[in-house]
């Protein structure tokens, strides 16, 4: 009697002990549902591309993960346009033209100055600043980081302290016709698309060239060889003068070594690397920019053109001390005929930078 009692008693726990273990199993697998329920329309979204507005990139048909929480600031509904990067929107403030003003027209340009633009990181915090304070020009942003004592770094070669354009495309194409005749970043960039049932904005962004159809021949009435050749044109004569200025500023770079190792001291050098940082940062600044031989081809010239002008005045100060120290040879140059070369020289060693 007792152990048939204690059978059913131990057969009980077994069931109690079963149903529990699979209520445990239940509750995990609630939570799972009710935690991608929540992720799925809260957090992220699982969407499938209705258009070919993104192709070669992304193409109809194909699934894209989205955060829902990206723009939680901000009203996703209207599809007004909008720059959540507080350093543009201090930038334009300091310059006296805040983002509050800023018409449609002029936001289809100001979202994209939010990566394609000059910038440096804040000493002591590291933020993102953009030195726009006093305009948008080679020599604006030159006086802003001389105000400041800003230098990227320290040429290894002529000590001179030199800065590194980032990617100005926004502040040279508003020196450019286009943005003066009030044409924003995203009609040649993202031109308008017409499907049966809907209109949008392309965003594939990519070259106008690929698209003249849908760009540049929406005002211009040339043929597409005739415009492409167009630009082809400003890009070959920037090119030219962009490779002249570099190899004079090679040759600057050199001799100021060179008069280092003669014994030159900082009281004769600093004019010269003054002039090295002033000539440098032009031609930085205007090769650094993507399109800027087309989209302002008239300041990237004359960018080049004094920086070569520059580049050239420091090679004069240099041989001037050069003769000072008792040399008035031409000054030896190395073979700086190849990538490879040219890192053996400066004693740049990539392997072991890999």
């Amino acid at each position: 009697m007792e152990n048939e009692e204690k059978n059913q008693t131990e057969q009980s726990d077994k069931s109690r002990s079963m149903w529990r273990e699979l209520w445990d199993y239940a509750k995990i697998i609630i939570a799972v549902f009710v935690i991608a329920f929540l992720l799925g329309h809260f957090v992220y979204i699982n969407a499938r591309v209705p258009s070919g507005s993104m192709e070669e990139t992304i193409m109809t048909g194909d699934r894209v993960f989205g955060n829902r929480l990206a723009y939680i600031k901000d009203d996703p509904e209207s599809m007004d346009l909008r720059v959540p990067r507080q350093f543009l929107i201090d930038a334009l403030k300091r310059e006296g033209d805040p983002i509050e003003d800023a018409s449609d027209q002029r936001m289809r340009s100001l979202v994209c100055a939010q990566c394609h633009a000059e910038y440096y990181f804040e000493v002591e915090n590291k933020e993102v600043v953009l030195p726009w304070d006093s305009g948008y020009t080679v020599e604006a942003m030159e006086n802003y980081y001389d105000k400041i004592g800003f230098s990227d770094y320290v040429h290894k070669l002529s000590k001179a302290p030199m800065l590194k354009a980032q990617h100005p495309d926004f502040e040279l194409a508003q020196m450019g016709i286009h943005a003066r005749r009030g044409v924003s970043c995203g009609e040649c960039h993202m031109p308008y698309v017409e499907e049966e049932v809907r209109s949008y904005n392309n965003h594939h962004i990519q070259s106008p060239l690929a698209m003249i159809e849908k760009t540049c021949q929406t005002c211009h009435h040339e043929s597409a060889e005739v415009l492409r050749q167009d630009v082809y044109t400003r890009q070959n004569k920037a090119v030219e003068l962009r490779n002249k200025l570099e190899k004079e500023l090679a040759k600057a770079h050199i001799e100021a070594k060179f008069a280092w190792d003669r014994g030159a001291a900082d009281n004769q050098m600093e004019p010269v690397l003054k002039l090295l940082r002033q000539a440098q940062w032009r031609w930085d600044f205007a090769i650094a920019s993507h399109g800027a031989a087309f989209h302002a081809p008239q300041e990237v010239q004359r960018i080049l053109g004094d920086g070569l002008y520059k580049t050239m005045q420091a090679r004069l100060v240099i041989k001037d001390v050069l003769n000072k120290h008792g040399y008035n040879q031409e000054v030896p140059m190395p073979d700086i005929s190849t990538k490879e070369k040219a890192q053996k020289y400066i004693g740049l060693d990539m392997k072991s930078e890999l």
